[in-house]
């Protein structure tokens, strides 16, 4: 869960505890949509988008977190 939408649940839900746990567990229970990098496969137009993922790196640059 991140962090925003968990600080938004607490803020909308302090006051009533059992409202804020069924609010949470809806919002574990989504699905989360892949980023836009996984849905081009880490490139798009030959454009190396795998700047924290070494393992899906084309370009051989080094990494952001190096």
């Amino acid at each position: 869960m991140k962090a925003n939408a968990s600080i938004q649940l607490y803020n909308r839900y302090k006051n009533n505890e059992s409202a804020l746990e069924v609010a949470r567990q809806k919002l574990v229970e989504r699905k989360q949509l892949p980023s836009p990098s996984r849905l081009c496969g880490y490139q798009y137009e030959n454009v190396c988008l795998a700047g924290h993922f070494l393992q899906k790196c084309t370009c051989g640059k080094p990494v952001i977190a190096e």
